[in-house]
């Protein structure tokens, strides 16, 4: 139970900030239109964004803490944070599309029901969507509130490394 308290306390707000691009990639992917990503029923789409956001907010909250401690400056860092999330959102929802695609076609091939094949053009456009997410962060209709927010979040951020690093120096006497 420790384990899971100390991974709560250590991960919470990369999990917040997850949450919120959550609903700022979702907001991106509803207003670009019918997508294949939003197939009739999107509850896939919405799991596998939400748990990408997740995974997203936690790995960068965790790169970008010894990062942000102490520094005045958080634009370049912001603008880093925003690279380094929308590269991994971009991997880990390609994986998991991917990884449901192979599921779904062995699953098919094993009951006799022909499956669509994945070729290289399929696998090509999975692997591309890493690059493609940093692309379209910075550069698309969609880019102020995804600067906005990775500029809040960060900024959110330093503050509060920066408030727990000053607490526990006053609390030791360093101050």
């Amino acid at each position: 139970m420790t384990k899971l308290s100390a991974f709560w306390k250590n991960h919470r707000l990369g999990m917040f900030y997850g949450f919120l691009w959550f609903f700022a990639v979702t907001f991106a992917f509803v207003s670009l239109g019918p997508a294949k990503f939003l197939a009739d029923p999107d509850y896939k789409f919405m799991a596998t964004n939400l748990t990408s956001c997740l995974i997203t907010g936690v790995i960068v909250t965790a790169v970008m803490r010894n990062r942000v401690k102490g520094d005045k400056s958080f634009l370049w860092y912001a603008f880093l944070s925003q690279t380094l999330g929308a590269f991994l959102l971009g991997v880990f929802m390609a994986f998991i599309m991917l990884g449901t695609s192979i599921w779904s076609l062995l699953y098919g091939h094993a009951h006799g029901v022909a499956g669509k094949p994945i070729g290289l053009a399929m696998l090509a456009e999975y692997l591309v969507m890493g690059p493609f997410f940093v692309f379209f962060s910075f550069i698309s209709i969609f880019s102020p509130l995804f600067i906005a927010l990775s500029l809040l979040n960060t900024w959110h951020f330093r503050k509060i490394i920066n408030l727990q690093t000053n607490h526990s120096d006053l609390q030791s006497g360093i101050a």
